[in-house]
């Protein structure tokens, strides 16, 4: 729930059927949909993995008080732009029927549309992968007797309001505990222990 990608046929059928067919109906629903593909961007603006540190509007919103600091869900933005697009292509998609010659070419047009869109979604390509290493430290450690495991430095992992660093120390020390099985201080659980 903390990735979404919207893909590039709705948008692109978006883009290109509204520009031959001005509909008025699906003019707030686009307007939202981009306002709000625009927030999900997140804060800074990132080119192929590269931080620009150039804040975009959703930097704005974080700056709120009682609203901008509990407000950590840019990724849950994506799911307001499905709905936002789904509704637009739903409208352009009724639109393209009542225009359509016959039910059988709609009904051609309706199925095309819906098998694309779920082609691209469902679709699964090679992912990237990222080789984890464990310092030879922490072989050390799974021998050593009982005791908790301090990371230094402690509790670096700055994802305030106003920081566009994300530092990866918290989720590195827990790939380590799988090495080492000791508790970590600072650490993350799901759930309480039977035994605390």
């Amino acid at each position: 729930d903390t990735t979404g990608s919207m893909g590039w046929i709705l948008p692109l059928f978006l883009f290109f059927y509204f520009r031959k067919h001005k509909l008025r109906t699906a003019a707030l629903w686009l307007a939202l949909g981009c306002l709000n593909w625009i927030l999900s961007l997140g804060p800074y603006l990132m080119v192929a993995g590269f931080h620009t540190y150039i804040p975009l509007p959703f930097w704005l919103v974080r700056q709120i008080p009682l609203i901008g600091s509990p407000i950590q869900a840019v990724t849950y933005l994506n799911h307001f732009n499905y709905a936002f697009f789904g509704i637009a292509a739903a409208l352009a998609l009724d639109d393209l029927r009542r225009r359509a010659e016959s039910p059988a070419k709609s009904r051609g047009i309706l199925l095309a549309a819906c098998g694309l869109i779920f082609f691209e979604t469902m679709i699964t390509l090679p992912r990237p992968l990222t080789a984890l290493e464990t310092p030879p430290i922490y072989e050390r450690l799974k021998s050593a007797p009982d005791g908790g495991v301090l990371t230094v430095p402690f509790g670096v992992h700055l994802r305030y309001a106003g920081n566009p660093i994300k530092r990866t120390i918290k989720p590195l020390q827990l790939i380590y505990q799988m090495t080492h099985h000791k508790p970590v201080i600072g650490g993350f659980i799901t759930r309480a222990p039977l035994v605390t």
